[in-house]
């Protein structure tokens, strides 16, 4: 009797341990997303989409499972860095803000013949005046997605709509 109740104290110790490496089996992609930190803004990286200026975070992460699931976090997300146009009167008071960014949405990108090219984008999610966002939502993925780069993309205002202005990397 002892044994028995002993293999099953094991089998659900182990079953249980085992658990949180099947929910993160399903994980096909990973990785902490950062605000770009080039002195130019507006210059064309990525399947011909623009970055726009510095931005900073607490945090930041995507998460994109088998199933297509895509997951985007942001933590006080706004401009600024060491590279930002402080002293330019036309952008130096939106330091410290989302200057006026109010909704955002992820691309995910695949490396194809002669660079990045985008497959794939999510609907918009709110960005909040403290530039914090929570983003879910299912995309279709490709069979094969070489090098993948997810970009956060401006949804508002439309007069920046689509402008990078994040990116998975560290």
């Amino acid at each position: 009797m002892l044994r028995i109740f002993s293999t099953l104290v094991l089998a659900a110790t182990l079953g249980f341990a085992a658990a949180p490496q099947s929910a993160q089996a399903d994980t096909v992609f990973r990785s902490d997303v950062v605000g770009p930190q080039f002195p130019d803004a507006f210059t064309v990286f990525v399947d011909g989409i623009p970055n726009g200026l510095p931005w900073i975070q607490d945090e930041g992460r995507v998460r994109i499972k088998e199933d297509g699931t895509i997951r985007v976090i942001l933590k006080d997300f706004v401009l600024g860095g060491p590279n930002f146009p402080s002293d330019d009167p036309d952008f130096g008071a939106f330091e410290g803000t989302t200057g006026g960014v109010t909704a955002i949405f992820a691309s995910l990108a695949c490396l194809q013949e002669g660079g990045h090219v985008v497959v794939a984008d999510t609907d918009a999610t709110e960005l909040d005046e403290d530039g914090d966002a929570r983003l879910r939502d299912t995309i279709a993925l490709p069979e094969l997605c070489m090098a993948p780069l997810v970009l956060i993309r401006i949804a508002l205002p439309l007069d920046f709509f689509g402008v990078w202005i994040a990116a998975s990397g560290f």
